[in-house]
């Protein structure tokens, strides 16, 4: 049964964590301490020191040889049955869709369980809660951020092929997205798309010997463009040689040749070729003999391949060393790597850190706590509205955040047999608030950053209620 010393317990184990983070709103807000680049040295100091030291410290007196498997699995199982759920609402709905899918899914399963759940469900549950939630920690970090971090790449990798490229109808017409159906993937994501689709498509535009790799007709008559897939365009050339440039325009009369040097050695009416245009187009002398109507075929042939969009083994290859490139730079996964490593062996030949490398990890993650909750207040104060995606938006996200979660973890939790503190402490902290890692991943792929944002406010002001409402009902619970 919970009494008033329970709650006063956990009250007072959890006050601190609200102290520093109205330090961090009212530096903001009302004091005006710190300048825009300033908080974001705040916020890369927590990023790349105070909570990667923390996650290392909270590791390594774990014991990876007696884990608790079944709260792992219930975690697990929690994460495929939400995915599989919104599979099924994909197909048999016209509402589902593939963005909605990356935002339910972090709403539901990434909570701040490191920050907040570890001194909360202490206070709670004792000690033994810790290492439950430093296994779900772990998972999260090494697994569950990695995945996410692929389906917001694959999202990016879709749409920007989408929209660079001409989308051929069954029918045989073809259509271009208009500018209100593109969608932002934020710039440094699409430049950085943009660079590596153009480096393989050089690298991997090979072409056969008799033209060039820019080799580039357009022609007018847009019926005659409707089998290749171009836009074909008429000019008049006056100038014989070809341009450096990959797009040239050149003016000049009616017959022109061509010759594998760049110069025109075939005599081209405009009546039988409905008028060129020449882009930086070389041809090579092997073609000399060669019929004009041949050769307009295979330039026809060539400029479809040009104008193919990357095939699947490309856009998955870009995926892969992207997610690569951004998991190696993580420091919080290096410090999970690195912790469980370090844990494995301790606990197999039962050696402890040296006290020189413990006591410099630790004066670090001693910071960990205090800067991360003081980060958050930073982050909220400079937020313009606090309900910044809608009353609708915000209540669906709490709905799923501090409802639906919760009750799947619990689901998952029964079927796998959890009982006891162990089943309560899962539920506790499938109800905590939303982790900041997803709210990053939205914000640099502009996917629903707003609601992001108001789950994160909402959360650090709900969090102690919901717990403590989850607690006392827990109380009362047979499991």
């Amino acid at each position: 049964m919970i009494n008033g010393k329970d709650v006063y317990k956990i009250v007072e184990s959890i006050f601190p964590l609200y102290v520093a983070l109205m330090l961090g709103y009212g530096s903001i807000k009302w004091w005006k301490i710190f300048t825009a680049d300033q908080c974001a040295g705040v916020n890369r100091f927590v990023a790349t020191f105070a909570v990667p030291t923390l996650t290392f410290i909270y590791i390594i007196p774990i014991d990876p040889y007696h884990m608790n498997w079944r709260i792992i699995i219930a975690d697990t199982l929690q994460k495929i049955v939400t995915l599989l759920c919104l599979i099924l609402w994909n197909i048999f709905t016209k509402r589902g869709s593939f963005d909605w899918t990356i935002t339910v899914f972090s709403l539901i399963n990434l909570p701040n369980t490191l920050v907040v759940g570890i001194p909360l469900l202490q206070a709670m549950y004792g000690d033994v809660s810790t290492p439950i939630l430093i296994q779900i920690v772990f998972m999260q970090s090494v697994l569950w951020y990695t995945v996410l971090l692929i389906m917001y790449e694959y999202r990016a990798a879709r749409i920007f092929i989408s929209q660079q490229f001409v989308v051929r109808n069954e029918d045989g017409t073809e259509s271009i997205l208009s500018e209100s159906e593109k969608v932002d993937i934020g710039s440094n994501v699409d430049v950085e798309l943009g660079e590596f689709l153009h480096s393989l498509s050089v690298r991997s535009g090979s072409r056969k010997n008799s033209f060039d790799v820019n080799e580039l007709f357009k022609k007018s008559k847009s019926s005659s463009s409707a089998n290749v897939g171009v836009e074909w365009k008429s000019i008049k050339s006056r100038s014989a040689r070809v341009s450096p440039h990959p797009i040239l325009k050149s003016i000049s009369g009616n017959k022109r040749n061509m010759s594998s040097n760049g110069r025109l050695t075939h005599e081209i009416e405009p009546s039988e070729v409905d008028k060129f245009e020449l882009l930086g187009i070389k041809v090579s002398a092997e073609k000399e003999h060669e019929s004009k109507e041949a050769q307009i075929e295979e330039i026809k042939e060539e400029i479809s391949e040009e104008q193919m969009p990357p095939s699947q083994s490309m856009v998955l290859k870009l995926i892969v060393i992207r997610v690569y490139k951004k998991l190696i730079k993580n420091p919080n996964l290096w410090a999970s790597v690195l912790g469980i490593i370090w844990a494995l062996i301790a606990a197999r030949y039962k050696i402890k850190l040296p006290t020189i490398i413990y006591d410099s990890i630790t004066i670090m993650s001693k910071t960990g706590l205090g800067m991360s909750m003081f980060s958050l207040g930073i982050f909220m104060a400079l937020q313009p509205k606090i309900i910044a995606c809608g009353k609708t938006a915000a209540a669906m996200s709490m709905i799923l955040k501090f409802l639906i979660g919760p009750a799947l973890f619990g689901a998952t939790s029964a079927a796998v047999g959890d009982r006891g503190v162990v089943f309560k402490i899962g539920i506790v902290q499938a109800a905590l608030p939303q982790g900041i890692v997803p709210f990053v991943f939205a914000k640099e792929y502009n996917l629903h950053a707003q609601i992001f944002n108001t789950a994160v406010i909402f959360g650090l002001a709900l969090v102690f209620p919901i717990g403590m409402l989850y607690y006392v009902l827990l109380g009362f619970s047979s499991f």
